[in-house]
């Protein structure tokens, strides 16, 4: 696509009666790419995703369209790209859920503060293990 941007000088000369503008403009030529896919998030027992025992799935279909910036030479994006498994284990927040709840809770008897017990360790390595997953799968539909 070919646009034109004004560059934002303007001359203005008047003789007399008449008077006539000059303006800047500058003409850029931009690449425009549509991205489209499918994703699939599963939920299995055990290590095996190839697994017949898929307790849920869930899938959609994404377009995602993206413009080469100016000055950049256009380069179109690789025709297919295969995303990777990228596995993330919830045994730890399954294991929280009790009574259809998120039910965290803290042993005090053997903590020693309210940071520096079990529990928090597991749920501090969770969360990073999420992020890390979630980092992943984002970096998939960004680059």
């Amino acid at each position: 696509v070919t646009k034109e941007l004004d560059a934002g000088t303007k001359q203005v000369t008047q003789t007399g009666w008449i008077s006539s503008t000059v303006k800047t403009v500058t003409t850029i030529q931009e690449h425009y790419w549509t991205f489209a896919g499918s994703w699939n998030v599963s939920v299995f027992p055990g290590v095996d995703d190839h697994a017949h025992d898929v307790l849920l799935s869930h899938q959609g279909r994404y377009t995602i369209q993206t413009v080469t910036p100016t000055g950049e030479p256009a380069k179109a994006p690789r025709k297919e790209i295969r995303c990777q498994h990228h596995d993330m284990d919830i045994s730890w927040l399954l294991a929280q859920l009790r009574t259809g709840k998120l039910d965290f809770a803290i042993n005090r008897t053997a903590s020693r503060t309210p940071r520096r017990n079990q529990e928090i360790e597991d749920a501090v390595l969770f969360s990073q293990n999420l992020g890390s997953w979630a980092h992943a799968v984002s970096t998939y539909f960004l680059h």
